[in-house]
């Protein structure tokens, strides 16, 4: 015995025609799930008949659908609004079609749900999202403006932004100059060792300032030297880059004391050693 599935062929006929580019513009946009009901239920009454409109009763669409007068009264108007079905009035009948010139839809109003309780009476207000943000925003503004007048509060305003520039600005520590010496001498070793031209990053500036927070510049000119002259197999496979100079500093300090222990003075402070 054949099932009601066997039949479901187009060979078999009851079929709707739908512009494949119809179906790849509606993918594109969003839709509620009542939205997307009342659209099937149309183009059943519609495309499924070969026709472009067709006359639709309020309990037509509640059988397609299974959804209440209300719910679709309210879902219609929203299709309209967004330019996805149209609508012919003729006396007490409506003729309903879908609007196939997808460059003239809008997209979804996105709603927020409200709950208030007045007198144990529980109502919801639908409001659109952004409306309702907006005027949150507004009704902030007139409370501030009932709080003060506009003049002294323009004033403050101006102060406010006057005096936050001034601490800005006192804020703002010169750089140090030898942060470009020494990238420009850095440039020039590369370009004797390699004999190509150092590619700088926008890190390579902040790891100099960092290091020369630490070592005076003299110190970090013999210790570049000793970088780029140096024979340690993680150097020479990491590559001769300000990255890898900073990573390595301890090792590169480490090891020019060790190097020349003669050097070191007869006196010197705890903790300090002078190179």
């Amino acid at each position: 015995m054949e099932s009601d599935n066997d039949n479901l062929q187009v060979e078999n006929g009851n079929f709707t025609r739908i512009h494949n580019r119809i179906l790849e513009e509606l993918a594109q946009i969003q839709l509620s799930g009542h939205e997307s009901r009342i659209l099937f239920a149309l183009w059943r009454e519609t495309y499924g008949w070969q026709k472009k409109e067709q006359w639709i009763t309020p309990q037509k669409f509640k059988e397609l659908t299974g959804l209440g007068k209300t719910r679709i009264s309210e879902t219609l108007k929203r299709l309209k609004e967004r330019n996805l079905v149209t609508e012919n009035r003729n006396s007490n009948e409506i003729k309903y079609g879908f609007n196939k010139h997808f460059a003239s839809w809008k997209p979804l109003r996105k709603t927020v749900t409200v709950t208030e309780n007045r007198n144990s009476c529980y109502g919801k207000l639908e409001q659109p999202l952004r409306k309702s943000v907006t005027q949150n925003a507004i009704e902030g503004k007139k409370n501030r403006h009932l709080q003060s007048p506009k003049e002294t509060s323009k004033e403050t305003s101006k102060e406010t932004s006057t005096d936050l520039a001034i601490k800005k600005s006192q804020s703002k520590k010169p750089k140090n100059p030898d942060i470009k010496k020494f990238i420009d001498e850095w440039h020039k070793t590369f370009l004797g060792h390699i004999g190509k031209k150092y590619v700088f990053t926008g890190k390579d500036a902040k790891l100099v300032q960092r290091l020369l927070a630490v070592h005076t510049f003299h110190d970090l000119q013999i210790l570049r030297d000793k970088f780029f002259n140096s024979k340690d197999k993680f150097i020479n496979q990491a590559g001769l880059t300000i990255g890898v100079f900073a990573s390595q500093i301890n090792k590169l300090v480490s090891t020019k004391v060790r190097a020349s222990p003669r050097e070191l003075p007869k006196t010197y402070h705890e903790g300090e050693v002078k190179l």
